[in-house]
């Protein structure tokens, strides 16, 4: 996660995750557009 979280800062992204107990965690990000 920590390699994901520079890649994406380096493009000047965010990236997050929404947990739930027992229903699992979503992992999203998101980049500017060129």
């Amino acid at each position: 996660m920590a390699l994901c979280q520079r890649i994406v800062d380096q493009h000047g992204g965010h990236i997050g995750v929404d947990s739930e107990l027992g229903q699992g965690s979503t992992f999203y990000f998101d980049l500017p557009t060129a």
